[in-house]
């Protein structure tokens, strides 16, 4: 019997947050854009930011994926939270993430895009007050 690897359950639970990740930073996108700040473009950018990051690493994680020779093949969302099952080298697994966990998980990602997006963009705009 195959041993799924820490690095394939890493994999694998990147390939199902990720969009959870992008799907909130989307709505919450969608908020900001209809609310009444007086200046939110610095929020918006940061946000349009963190949401291409994320889509990159989920392109990222897709090549790892076929990398391992894994396959995702179902994944349901039910009251207590995700399961998918997935086949790594002809062998069946399945995996599981309460909504609790997934929550913290996406709070975890969120404060680290949002630090690196935010980091980025204070080393591009140090770069750009130095040409002036």
């Amino acid at each position: 019997m195959y041993k799924t690897t820490d690095k394939e359950l890493k994999i694998i639970k990147e390939y199902i947050l990720l969009p959870f990740l992008f799907s909130v930073m989307d709505r919450d996108l969608k908020t900001l854009f209809s609310t009444q700040l007086k200046i939110k473009k610095p929020y918006l950018d940061l946000l349009e930011n963190c949401m291409h990051k994320i889509t990159r690493d989920f392109a990222e994680i897709k090549k790892e994926m076929d990398t391992h020779g894994i396959k995702l093949y179902e994944e349901l969302k039910k009251k207590d939270g995700v399961y998918c099952k997935y086949q790594i080298k002809g062998y069946h697994g399945e995996f599981t993430m309460l909504w609790d966990y997934v929550k913290g998980q996406i709070e975890l990602r969120m404060h680290h895009y949002l630090h690196h997006s935010s980091h980025h963009s204070q080393h591009s705009s140090q770069h750009t007050t130095h040409h002036l």
